[in-house]
């Protein structure tokens, strides 16, 4: 997870802001375009489960789905499409799976959504800006980060996108898994139900949902 400046260092910093930001930074700049690729990826096996809980129905489903461009009314489409035809563990499966996607995508909507930036006196670093809470200094070329407002901007390595890279890669892989379950018929689903929930970061999101909903 990245870091706020506050934890890099406790000096002021100054922040080149500029759209040449990630050119700056060329090798973070790949990982960063990596993170954003798979998650379209994401979102493509998300339509192909609504295809597959529609059934015959399922051209006009992705047709629909398609043409969705708000992420919180995809959600709400696939998750009453799975509402009505899921029920049990596989039901069970699907929440723990969104639960993830939406942890995940919030990570994912920092990097295309939020200003970047560099210092000279971070070489290896990416300098996440909120556009929400510098509106002030969007136009300015140079920040000179006060130390009153070094946590409110991240620090991102190599490692923070890898990571973030990861989750994303997994999280396609387990998307796709229980696609492929779905579209067993019910009683042949076990083998594919007991792969996912061995993940232990699925296993941990069913058993806390049901936790939850058991107290």
């Amino acid at each position: 997870m990245p870091n706020p400046l506050s934890k890099v260092t406790p000096h002021p910093v100054d922040i080149q802001l500029g759209p040449e930001a990630l050119q700056r930074r060329p090798e973070l700049a790949v990982r960063l375009a990596a993170v954003v690729s798979s998650w379209a990826y994401v979102e493509e096996t998300n339509g192909e489960i609504l295809a597959t809980l529609m059934g015959t129905q399922s051209a006009i489903g992705v047709a629909i789905y398609s043409k969705i461009y708000g992420t919180r009314v995809r959600r709400d489409v696939l998750g009453s499409a799975a509402l009505t035809v899921l029920s049990g563990a596989d039901l069970r499966l699907f929440d723990a799976l969104m639960d993830e996607t939406r942890s995940i995508q919030g990570a994912r909507n920092d990097l295309v959504h939020e200003l970047w930036g560099y210092a000279d006196q971070l070489p290896d670093k990416l300098l996440l800006v909120r556009v929400s809470e510098h509106l002030p200094v969007m136009a300015r070329k140079h920040w000179l980060v006060p130390r009153e407002f070094l946590d409110t901007v991240q620090v991102y390595t190599a490692a923070d996108f890898d990571s973030l890279f990861a989750r994303c890669q997994a999280l396609y892989k387990h998307l796709t898994m229980f696609n492929a379950t779905l579209a067993l018929p019910p009683e042949q689903r076990d083998a594919g139900r007991q792969q996912l929930a061995s993940v232990p970061e699925i296993r941990e999101r069913v058993n806390r949902k049901t936790g939850s909903q058991s107290s």
